[in-house]
């Protein structure tokens, strides 16, 4: 599994650039119920590189239930980026890595 590049942004953590991605259009389970959003990241090298997938516990800003205004910054991804290698994902090579990263909900 690998990020599109078509989409993602860059962020740069320790020297090390990051490449993120939030699916544009939300899966159907995402729109219509409360399923979370989710972030796609991995490091831009050379050979093999691990997947980190970090469920948000938000739902998604166009979900149809609860649509409410929470951003991503680059400042979060490199959050999450130094939290997932503290818990123990290696960016240059192995299966997807999950984790847990609760966003506080901004008032719509």
């Amino acid at each position: 599994m690998t990020i599109p590049k078509k989409g993602s942004r860059r962020v740069c953590v320790e020297d090390v650039a990051y490449s993120w991605h939030i699916r544009r259009r939300p899966t159907y389970h995402q729109a219509a119920f409360q399923s979370p959003m989710r972030v796609a990241i991995e490091a831009c090298t050379e050979g093999p590189r691990s997947v980190l997938v970090v469920d948000l516990r938000v739902s998604r800003p166009d979900n149809f239930i609860s649509p409410h205004q929470t951003s991503v910054t680059p400042a979060l991804i490199r959050d999450m980026v130094e939290r997932a290698i503290a818990l123990g994902w290696v960016p240059s090579g192995g299966p997807p890595f999950r984790m847990e990263y609760p966003l506080v909900r901004d008032k719509a």
